[in-house]
């Protein structure tokens, strides 16, 4: 005799042929975010002309150590996670390391407000050669795979 959940139906573990999950669910989750976030970077490289897939190939890497981090780590890292993330963002879409630093900020903001000003007006895929534009067009997709390995679980 089966056992049988409220309301009579049949519980799913109970079925015959019923089989247990191949992998624990934050695996799971992990094996399908890592090719999905990196083919959605490659495609996000080609807003850019030549395409920057190396780059874009970074910012997927550091999204998904950044998911694999968020799943081993306790409540008060999970914040410190997310600022290394979004450093490594930052780098992989060309930002030089010395303006991550408190007396570089003035510049990054400087360069960041020229790209994102500049944006409107940008046919893609941009095929110019303005360092902040392409480091903007970089950073929208790379804090994209960043964004996206956040979870709430």
């Amino acid at each position: 005799m089966t056992a049988t959940a409220r309301g009579g139906l049949p519980r799913p573990h109970a079925r015959a042929g019923y089989a247990a999950p191949l992998l624990p669910a934050p695996a799971a989750r992990l094996a399908a975010f890592a090719p999905l976030v990196a083919f959605c970077s490659l495609m996000w490289a080609r807003t850019l002309d030549p395409a920057q897939a190396a780059r874009m190939l970074v910012a997927s890497g550091v999204a998904i150590a950044a998911a694999v981090a968020l799943v081993r780590v306790r409540e008060p890292w999970r914040y410190a996670v997310g600022v290394v993330a979004v450093a490594g963002a930052l780098l992989a879409a060309g930002v030089p390391a010395r303006m991550l630093l408190p007396g570089g900020w003035d510049e990054l903001l400087a360069g960041l407000g020229a790209g994102f000003g500049d944006l409107p007006t940008t046919s893609v895929p941009y095929r110019g050669r303005d360092a902040w534009t392409i480091i903007t067009l970089l950073l929208i997709g790379s804090l994209l795979t960043v964004a996206s390995s956040i979870s709430d679980e």
